[in-house]
């Protein structure tokens, strides 16, 4: 598989297969750091997923959250990543950390739209539910604003999480 990753390191089912073998192998951190290394590389959110619950259930929900901390820091363009840390923020029930890292995404989806990669799909589908559920715990009311998939063309409408 390394050598397979040195010729073609945008193969997402490697980096996944690696890190799952070397895991095997008790060998935690070199799992960790591929697939840290993979996110920077290729910006998949699989990997993303896999640090989280590789940390959730070996129950490390601050390794997890500072795993994603690492991956915000070094990543070129952040804003899944801060999604993915608010994300798992809501699932610790850390409500006021979740709704700040959420809250701070608009000023990052806001001037990308349309084509903002969140707001379509089941990424949508999951910042929606996630901004729903933080608006109700805290009270806010949002604004509507449009959004155009800039691949399928699909119209949406939603309301963001902060006045």
């Amino acid at each position: 598989l390394r050598r397979l990753l040195k010729e073609d390191k945008s193969f997402i089912p490697g980096h996944v297969k690696l890190g799952e073998a070397l895991l095997r192998q008790g060998q935690e951190k070199e799992a960790v750091q591929i697939w840290s290394e993979a996110f920077e590389s290729t910006g998949s959110p699989i990997f993303l997923t896999m640090l989280e619950e590789h940390y959730i259930q070996r129950e490390q929900p601050l390794a997890a959250i500072e795993a994603l901390k690492k991956c915000i820091s070094r990543a070129r363009r952040d804003t899944l990543a801060r999604f993915y840390l608010g994300k798992l923020y809501f699932r610790l029930e850390m409500l006021d950390d979740a709704l700040s890292v959420l809250s701070s995404l608009e000023e990052h989806i806001l001037p990308l739209a349309p084509g903002a990669p969140i707001a379509h799909g089941e990424d949508r589908h999951l910042y929606d539910g996630t901004r729903d559920h933080l608006r109700d715990a805290h009270g806010i009311a949002g604004r509507h604003f449009q959004h155009t998939h800039a691949t399928c063309r699909h119209d949406s409408e939603f309301e963001s999480s902060v006045v």
